[in-house]
């Protein structure tokens, strides 16, 4: 005879085992409660699904054979133990109607042997027990409401408690099973998972699995007292945070966005909350933030946002967090939360560096910063030297900072990091606050005591922080390619313009216009000499 395996779930049990013989005629027979030894079988797809859990079993029905050894018929029974009050709250929240209340009925029983019936319009008269293949295991759902019912309210004593399993096998490619070590007899088991669910590995939902297999009249088997069932947690990626911004000038808004993929199902009391921690330097833009769950748009009493930041100034302590009121909504959706924050002037030089940065991280309730969330923003600047011919430091020469068409820069927007900067005693002038890009440094005045000549240059910064310089006047007073020390002239005399190459060829124009000045001069003193003598 072809039989067939009992998988997991009462949802198997009632279908298959269904017109077992456990109604009145059983009943009135001498009974033996099966103790033949079972195995179940967790599959996962992970490794940790397995050996994370903690697992509890309840035994919920025995098998009971009403033959005898050489001809059995086997029946169940609700397990010794059992609250009647609660089995039965059970069976009607999973949607049983005209539960036996007469206090002497076996409810496991009564139940498993129900078929679902309608009357002429449509309407369901009686449920039974259904299975679930795929996830979220929750349709059809008499089985499931079943399940979560017994662990909400447990009429059953642990069989087992804590539930051993052996060492998982497997691979992530091929999936991964552990078969159980603490011993089992045949039957109708609750499993329930007392690991609580964290951001990367839920709590399994309860499982409910019968051993054992049937022949396609229902007439169980026990020679292969075996059952599989998945282990029904979810493996959920972490929490993450990004922005596109490697670089950033004060005062320039950067993008942020926050994901996390809410797991399916979503188990008992699961709940969802992003804490952000924005560094000194960033000014938080509220009216910016958007969370979606997938493609929709979360408003309203959707999300709660809780705002601990001082005028939405970060200070790498204080958080703002975003709560998602009701995440069992959105199962299996991938949240997104996207907002903008304004890079301002308190962004401190991190440690080590000579460069600034704001940060932005991820941490859980507790504080603990969750690994992979922390963003990083540089704020560059670059300096040079203003010198004589000598070499020596010139003060008191005055450069602006701008940006071409052709150049990708962008200036800051600070009191503290001017755009006009004149060279200190040392020689050193800096600008500051900005991010990567190409920028022009122009000469507007030169120092007192100083010939007219003003440089010009370029500067491009990378997003590693290189420097390179490169300049661009005549006069060759800005060197053309330079990354370190760059010094730029000013000259007292046109004598001590650089003397080669373009600036060399600009020096000899000067000279012959000098020259030329000076011909004409001659010239005309010559003319008036003449005239005087006739």
């Amino acid at each position: 005879m072809k039989f067939k395996k009992l998988f997991a779930g009462v949802a198997a049990a009632a279908t298959l085992l269904a017109g077992m013989a456990f109604g009145t005629g059983a009943a009135n027979a001498a009974e033996t409660t099966v103790d033949t030894a079972a195995t179940v079988t967790f599959k996962a797809s992970k490794e940790k699904q397995l050996t994370s859990a903690r697992l509890s079993a309840y035994k919920i029905a025995d098998y009971v054979n009403y033959g005898t050894a050489e001809n059995p018929v086997y029946g169940v029974k609700t397990a010794a133990g059992a609250d009647r009050a609660k089995l039965a709250a059970a069976l009607t929240t999973a949607g049983f109607q005209n539960v036996p209340t007469d206090g002497t009925t076996d409810l496991m029983a009564w139940a498993m042997n129900q078929k679902k019936t309608t009357d002429t319009d449509g309407t369901v008269t009686q449920v039974q027990f259904d299975q679930s293949e795929t996830r979220p295991w929750n349709n059809p759902s008499v089985t499931r409401k079943f399940a979560d019912a017994l662990q909400a309210n447990n009429p059953f004593t642990a069989t087992a408690d804590p539930f051993v399993l052996n060492k998982a096998t497997g691979s992530d490619t091929d999936g991964w099973t552990a078969t159980n070590k603490t011993a089992l007899t045949a039957g109708v088991y609750l499993f329930l998972d007392g690991n609580a669910s964290t951001d990367t590995l839920t709590q399994a939902v309860p499982m409910i699995v019968s051993t054992g297999s049937v022949n396609d009249k229902g007439v169980l088997s026990l020679g292969d007292s075996t059952a599989e069932v998945d282990m029904k947690s979810t493996v959920s990626g972490t929490k993450t945070k990004s922005t596109t911004a490697k670089s950033a000038s004060v005062g320039e808004t950067v993008p942020f966005e926050l994901g996390y993929t809410i797991p399916n199902p979503v188990p008992t009391g699961f709940t969802l909350q992003f804490k952000d921690v924005p560094s000194k330097g960033l000014t938080v833009n509220f009216a910016s933030l958007t969370v979606k769950a997938g493609d929709k748009v979360l408003t309203g009493t959707d999300y709660t946002v809780e705002n601990n930041l001082t005028d939405n100034k970060g200070d790498g302590t204080n958080t703002f967090v975003v709560k998602i009121t009701d995440p069992a909504k959105y199962a299996g959706k991938q949240i997104t939360i996207t907002y903008n924050a304004t890079v301002n002037d308190e962004a401190e030089t991190v440690k080590g560096q000579d460069y600034h940065a704001v940060t932005n991280k991820l941490v859980d309730n507790d504080g603990t910063p969750i690994p992979g969330t922390e963003t990083l923003t540089k704020i560059f600047g670059f300096k040079f030297t203003k010198v004589n011919a000598q070499g020596e430091a010139v003060e008191g020469a005055k450069f602006t900072l701008s940006v071409a068409k052709d150049q990708n820069g962008v200036l800051p927007n600070s009191d503290k990091y001017p755009l006009e900067v004149t060279s200190g005693a040392n020689g050193v002038v800096k600008f500051d606050g900005l991010k990567a890009g190409s920028y022009t440094v122009t000469e507007t005045a030169v120092a007192d005591g100083y010939q007219d000549f003003k440089a010009s240059f370029t500067v491009a910064i990378e997003e590693n922080g290189n420097v390179t310089f490169a300049g661009t006047d005549s006069w060759g007073l800005a060197p053309k390619d330079s990354t370190a020390d760059y010094k730029v002239t000013n000259v007292k005399s046109v004598f001590e313009l650089p003397k080669t190459g373009a600036a060399g060829i600009a020096l000899f124009v000067v000279i012959a216009a000098l020259l030329g000045g000076a011909a004409a001069t001659v010239y005309a003193k010559s003319r008036r000499t003449s005239r005087a003598l006739r």
